[in-house]
């Protein structure tokens, strides 16, 4: 960059800056944050942006996200997805594999890494679930995914029931990240059986029980086989306790919790039915109480969304039929900043858990923090404004959420990406395309490649 000219300057904000907000100019370049410095010190540029005040923090980074498209885009497609992402803060989201047809080959994600190339304005990143030989998994780890997705509480191909070579210690030889969706399916198929099924007994039917097994499974396999293990989307007190246990022994797992886990509990699902439906399910005030004192003293590596979109005609079927999970991208960071202000959240936790966290967790080079040398996603954020939530203004096609007519106190302004604005107050600047696929490349070659 030339000494007296830079692509952007951002001045007049607040700026989250080694763990509190100073009062700088953002000089942006090529894409990068080049400096920070008072306004009056900042090199020329032909664009600049007053934010009169407002909060700027780093671009949000949600590891644990699920875009749909393809045989289930009338739930949501990588352009609104990503659309509702950008409205929310975030600038790089990874998406879950739980896909139809499931993304567990090179083929599929080569179909999707082609529709984010042609519909996403934010960045993406990609997960597989098992693939069912090894030549499929050795590609798909030199494609770029950021791991492998594994769910303990299903059958079939979205486990390990169809591959054809050790998966675990395939994943122990390339260094790979293993996220686990941590309930153990016989004990969920047992209490299928047990109890009547209705959305007041999902926690019953879906029990802490089921997740602590779930973690203790994957300890025994970690012990094994030696991979990095990721538990997704904590939900219970006693899942706490035995992460901490975990922690204290050095044992490498990283672990997720979601915000419908930090703020509610399992009697809005008596409220609203299956609106509330989701996996793991919300739980007691004293799960959630819990969960916030863990992510208070540090112990939570990442907060995810779990942006999970249905059609609110699936919603309103009865439990059986009705899909769990629901948006979050456009709620999570107005709730948490919220809760913050109220005194429950710390603050400096919440940011780092978005941002700078996930991206050491998955080697997100250039990302996470407002310092020279680093990527220039930025959002910006009211924090004058209160309102309460309408789904109805939701950027998702999922229009409906557990969160409707909560009071905040905190909206996004403005998203930024690669120094360029993508998102203003309430429209997308960017055309289809403007975001790229994230290839984390999660092999080692230092790690060797036989079974």
């Amino acid at each position: 960059m030339s000494s007296l000219i830079a692509d952007l300057v951002i001045f007049g904000g607040k700026v989250w800056y080694k763990g509190e907000f100073i009062d700088c100019a953002i000089v942006i370049d090529n894409g990068k944050i080049v400096r920070l410095c008072k306004e009056p010190l900042a090199p020329h540029s032909d664009l600049k942006l007053n934010v009169n005040g407002l909060l700027i923090l780093p671009g949000l980074i949600d590891i644990h996200s699920h875009l749909r498209d393809f045989e289930l885009s009338y739930k949501e497609d990588f352009y609104t997805g990503t659309c509702a992402a950008a409205s929310g803060g975030f600038t790089t989201v990874f998406d879950m594999p739980n896909t139809k047809p499931i993304t567990n080959s090179p083929i599929r994600l080569r179909e999707k890494i082609e529709r984010i190339r042609s519909e996403a304005v934010v960045n993406v990143g990609l997960y597989s679930a098992p693939p069912k030989s090894v030549r499929e998994f050795v590609e798909l780890v030199d494609m770029g995914i950021v791991g492998f997705k594994v769910y303990l509480s299903e059958y079939g191909e979205l486990n390990t029931d169809y591959c054809n070579y050790n998966f675990y210690d395939a994943c122990s030889n390339y260094n790979t990240r293993i996220h686990f969706h941590a309930e153990l399916r016989d004990l969920i198929r047992i209490n299928t059986a047990t109890y009547e099924l209705n959305p007041s007994n999902h926690h019953l039917i879906r029990p802490v029980k089921a997740e602590i097994e779930a973690i203790n499974y994957v300890v025994n396999l970690k012990n094994t086989y030696k991979f990095k293990a990721h538990i997704c989307h904590i939900s219970s007190g006693d899942s706490c306790t035995l992460i901490g246990k975990l922690k204290s022994k050095h044992l490498n797992i990283s672990v997720e919790v979601t915000p419908h886990h930090l703020t509610l509990n399992n009697n809005l699902t008596s409220i609203l039915g299956n609106i509330a439906k989701v996996n793991p399910p919300l739980r007691t005030e004293y799960d959630r109480k819990t969960l916030v004192k863990f992510l208070n003293d540090g112990l939570i590596d990442c907060i995810v969304t779990d942006h999970s979109p249905h059609a609110l005609e699936e919603k309103l079927k009865n439990y059986c039929e009705a899909p769990s999970g629901f948006p979050n991208f456009e709620v999570t960071l107005p709730i948490l900043l919220s809760k913050c202000l109220d005194g429950e959240l710390m603050l400096s936790r919440v940011i780092s858990a978005m941002s700078e966290n996930p991206a050491k967790l998955i080697n997100l080079k250039n990302k996470g923090k407002i310092e020279p040398g680093f990527d220039a996603d930025l959002v910006v954020v009211n924090h004058r404004y209160e309102y309460v939530i309408n789904p109805e203004k939701f950027k998702s096609k999922a229009h409906y959420s557990p969160f409707k007519n909560m009071k905040v106190k905190f909206q996004v302004s403005k998203t930024i990406l690669g120094g360029f604005p993508i998102y203003d107050e309430g429209e997308i600047l960017v055309k289809k395309g403007y975001g790229k696929f994230i290839e984390v490349g999660v092999k080692n070659d230092n790690f060797p490649k036989t079974y």
